[in-house]
């Protein structure tokens, strides 16, 4: 985007992103689902509970008028308590988000426990990246025109022209909100018949120790979350009295303004509805980095193990639109059951696509 582009919209920020994961090399922050956040969960149902002993329950019909419910509350205290305690076994969601492979790759992860993570550089929007350092360029020119005067401005300049150019790598797996799409069976399940791996989201994230964020495709919520994380570093830095803190600030701001920038695509692919399991690169290098071919390219990635917690981390799988069904059901029905997945609930997709 070049300096003559249109202004970014000068509007509330949106939501922002989200502070640095906790893993030292893996993990990006980001937009991250509330369903894998079960603090709130538990604070969202204490609240309920209280508004529930401190409140009348009323129900209201044509023939009976308002009656009382008895019984309410004594409900709702058992509701919360046992979602509590189901969170605090470690089964911190109950979102199901989908992984769409052909056939092969699904007989890979389920017979090797693996997923891999590929490098986000190769994944199929070829402006990956790259249009999110655009926007960030674009709005430093504006950001620092208007605050120039702040303690450390030209450090956090300096900062921002560097992530603008730099090739920023990291490895990422990808999942949608919807198990049975007919885009994603034609985009990812090798034409239709394919299947939509279910996994448990808290569960993936706990256990991988890296963090799934939602994708965002509106190019002015990114451009006000590039923009929130400069107000909030510049915040930090004029109310830090010595320099001592200022090296842990403009960490921070950079690892803010690299998980917005990879979690960022073209409007174009709206349909996709993408979620992202992100591994990012440590300053020491690539991990146990492996190869494969797609076409007439060498694709980096990685592979994450995903033993633990097995039998309760896939809790649903789907078959994309086959030609026979009853034979395919049949057949992958067997293969979970061999993989110690007999409590996965399996699933023919509903639509008619001939494959």
């Amino acid at each position: 985007m070049h300096r003559g582009a249109r202004q970014p919209r000068r509007a509330p920020l949106g939501r922002g992103v989200a502070q640095p994961g906790s893993a030292s090399h893996w993990g990006c922050g980001g937009r991250r689902f509330e369903s894998c956040r079960p603090d709130q969960i538990i604070e969202y149902l204490q609240r309920v509970v209280r508004a529930a002993k401190a409140a009348r329950f009323y129900v209201c019909d044509e023939s009976n008028g308002c009656v009382t419910i008895s019984g309410v509350r004594g409900q709702l205290d058992r509701f919360a308590a046992k979602v509590t305690a189901t969170l605090a076994r470690g089964e911190m969601s109950v979102r199901v988000i989908y992984h769409y492979t052909p056939f092969e790759g699904f007989k890979s992860i389920i017979e090797k426990k693996r997923l891999w993570v590929s490098d986000i550089r190769y994944l199929n929007d070829y402006m990956e990246v790259k249009s999110g350092q655009q926007w960030l360029t674009h709005l430093s020119d504006i950001f620092f025109s208007e605050n120039a005067d702040f303690a450390y401005s030209s450090r956090l300049r300096d900062l921002v022209d560097e992530l603008a150019e730099r090739e920023i790598t990291c490895f990422a797996a990808c999942f949608c909100d919807q198990p049975d799409q007919l885009s994603q069976w034609r985009g990812y399940g090798s034409g239709g018949p394919g299947i939509s791996i279910g996994f448990n989201a808290g569960i993936l994230e706990k256990n991988t120790n890296l963090s799934l964020n939602t994708v965002r495709y509106d190019q002015d919520e990114t451009i006000r979350s590039l923009e929130d994380c400069l107000k909030r570093a510049k915040a930090r830095l004029s109310s830090n009295p010595n320099s001592a803190g200022v090296k842990s600030i403009l960490e921070e701001a950079e690892d803010n303004i690299v998980s917005c920038i990879i979690t960022s695509k073209n409007t174009t692919f709206i349909e996709e509805r993408e979620c992202r399991l992100i591994a990012k690169v440590a300053s020491t290098g690539v991990p146990n980095v492996i190869y494969r071919t797609k076409g007439a390219l060498l694709i980096p990635y990685l592979e994450i193990d995903l033993s633990a917690d097995w039998q309760k981390l896939i809790p649903e799988v789907w078959i994309g639109p086959v030609n026979y069904r009853e034979d395919t059901w049949k057949s992958v029905r067997e293969f979970l059951d061999y993989n110690k997945l007999k409590s996965t609930e399996l699933k023919n997709s509903a639509s008619p696509y001939r494959a």
